[in-house]
């Protein structure tokens, strides 16, 4: 399998890729949270880390966010 990672491409063996994948889901529904995000890439404990703090502010400070992340396909820029 090939992605990225910390803004790198990287290369994984599918099997290995789709076992982690399985792994995640497994440490989530015994709640084992911890051992679910060590199995994530560092880029999506860092997502979860700004969605936490832009969805726990207080009302009259909270700010919208489009997206966290590169652009969706089918975006068009801005004219």
């Amino acid at each position: 399998m090939i992605g990225i990672s910390e803004n790198k491409i990287t290369r994984k063996p599918l099997l290995e890729a789709v076992a982690q994948t399985q792994a995640v889901a497994v440490a989530i529904e015994n709640k084992d949270f911890d051992k679910a995000m060590s199995y994530r890439d560092p880029e999506f404990a860092e997502s979860l880390q700004a969605f936490k703090a832009s969805s726990s502010l207080d009302e009259s400070l909270r700010l919208p966010v489009e997206k966290v992340g590169g652009r969706g396909r089918g975006s068009r820029p801005r004219e």
